[in-house]
């Protein structure tokens, strides 16, 4: 049975995996020819539109009614469930380095004129 009380986290959840719009600028100077990039991010989205369905109808079909507030819970007590996890902490640390990026490289450039 659905719970719209928790709709609010369940689309703040979702929209975690498209918050990478800070390192755009990043990709897009990197790229060879700059006129691929709108095609490139819409490919990319959908990808992970795909993905991201797919896998909550995999996670849905596999548990069901009885799935916990969040997928890892429902992974039991293994190495894989102990390592899935880790990987949901450090993936927050990984993420920072590559947002601040941009920003680092105009302020040291700053400073060093």
């Amino acid at each position: 049975m659905a719970r719209w009380d928790s709709l609010p986290s369940v689309v703040g959840l979702g929209m975690v995996g498209f918050v990478g719009h800070a390192v755009f600028p990043t990709i897009r100077n990197d790229m060879a020819d700059k006129r691929d990039y709108p095609k490139v991010i819409n490919v990319a989205y959908v990808i992970a539109s795909i993905l991201y369905v797919g896998i909550g109808c995999c996670g849905y079909l596999m548990y069901g009614d009885f799935s916990a507030e969040m997928i890892t819970l429902n992974l039991g007590d293994t190495w894989f469930s102990q390592l899935t996890v880790w990987i949901v902490v450090a993936n927050p640390l990984t993420k920072f380095p590559l947002v601040c990026f941009l920003p680092a490289l105009y302020f040291i450039s700053y400073l060093l004129q």
